[in-house]
């Protein structure tokens, strides 16, 4: 079969970058390190195009080639040390390579310095884990194996919350162990079976969050158990027992994708252009009434991820335009009145950054090992700290 010129030249790419890999790992395993120790080694890196030539002195490789960065292999997920959010050459990561097979959409600290990780994925490490894993702080893996899956390509668990010493998992899968099951469900310790709960959600969850006593869910659901609750629901925590607040919610074909609380209100963003009110992408909600509050963000576009400053104002990420009229570029920094600051890194479209006491996850939709590259929607914020967001959303990597 005749292949144009640029499939020719983009299968020479790929056989050249997977000869790239397998040379680099046969000079790392004839090293004396290798010799004595079946640890992976962290110091393996990996290119984002073309490698044209190789060198070795026995102590330094040399690579030259159609390439602009250099990189250490990840994974689709990552964890750094805060001062790691300002790297400089010759920096390492402070865990080792995680490899999943297809994509990472969340993660969350499971209070004991490991994590709880969710997407659309069917091995971890080379082990079976479909859609949920439990990283624990050594960097192994739990027994903890639900089974998650959906019927569309990238159906998946999209959402976690801890509460009331339960892990709730919400997402647009549709089975669990190969049986129908809700997207909402509730597992505790660390069992693969979940809770005999029924939601009453029975359509994706895209967002949950815990505060205190109560979960919230956000989605593309238009009611629960029968009840109208449109993109967005309270149930009591520990009882899992819906809440009678009713929340105006988004506009049918709506979507609740972030969730986050303060001074008594509710936080929401997604593709939302009401609740209740001309809001835009982010509203505040109250939490006892359901009734939307000014100030209205006035968001144009999709807010995937919100989190408060410290200061009484919010970061907003996702993919947007504008916000009030001034125009933010998928990041922007609103105050207590709901007006964006100065504050304006216009970043390209990120996916994820999340911070978690003193260590930093970064998530992001890369091949398993390729070098990191420049995500595409930012979803995750945590950000007590301007300077931190900022640098965890700047495009670029630097390695050593």
């Amino acid at each position: 079969m005749h292949r144009s010129p640029h499939a020719a030249r983009a299968a020479a790419r790929r056989i050249r970058s997977a000869a790239l890999t397998l040379l680099l790992s046969a000079l790392a395993l004839a090293s004396p390190r290798a010799a004595h120790s079946a640890t992976p080694l962290d110091s393996v890196y990996t290119t984002d195009g073309t490698v044209s030539a190789v060198a070795t002195t026995g102590t330094r490789t040399f690579l030259g080639g159609n390439f602009t960065r250099v990189g250490p292999v990840t994974g689709n997920i990552a964890t750094f040390l805060p001062a790691m959010l300002d790297p400089t050459p010759g920096y390492r990561m402070a865990s080792r390579p995680i490899f999943t097979n297809n994509l990472v959409y969340v993660s969350i600290p499971d209070g004991a310095g490991g994590w709880y990780v969710g997407g659309q994925f069917t091995q971890w490490q080379g082990l079976p884990r479909q859609g949920l894993a439990h990283l624990l702080a050594d960097g192994t893996l739990s027994p903890f194996a639900p089974a998650l899956s959906g019927g569309g390509t990238f159906s998946g668990v999209r959402a976690l919350a801890l509460a009331g010493g339960r892990l709730y998992v919400g997402g647009d899968f549709t089975t669990l162990d190969g049986q129908p099951c809700d997207p909402l469900l509730a597992f505790e310790n660390d069992s693969s079976a979940p809770l005999a709960w029924n939601s009453g959600v029975t359509a994706p969850v895209h967002s949950l969050l815990a505060s205190g006593d109560t979960l919230y869910a956000g989605g593309t659901f238009r009611t629960v158990a029968g009840l109208e609750r449109p993109s967005l629901a309270a149930f009591d925590a520990v009882s899992g027992a819906l809440l009678p607040v009713q929340y105006p919610g988004p506009q049918p074909g709506g979507n609740v994708t972030a969730l986050g609380t303060g001074d008594g209100t509710l936080r929401i963003g997604g593709s939302v252009t009401n609740a209740g009110a001309p809001t835009g992408a982010a509203a505040f909600v109250d939490t006892s009434t359901g009734a939307a509050l000014a100030p209205h963000f006035d968001v144009q576009g999709t807010v995937l991820a919100v989190a408060p400053d410290g200061a009484g104002g919010w970061y907003l990420g996702g993919a947007f335009s504008a916000v009030h009229g001034h125009a933010r570029t998928n990041l922007a920094r609103v105050g207590p009145d709901g007006m964006p600051t100065s504050w304006n890194p216009a970043p390209e479209r990120h996916r994820a950054c999340a911070r978690a006491r003193r260590r930093h996850a970064v998530r992001r939709r890369l091949p398993s090992r390729s070098p990191a590259r420049r995500p595409r929607t930012l979803r995750g914020l945590a950000g007590e700290h301007r300077r931190e967001l900022l640098e965890a959303a700047r495009p670029r990597w630097t390695g050593g």
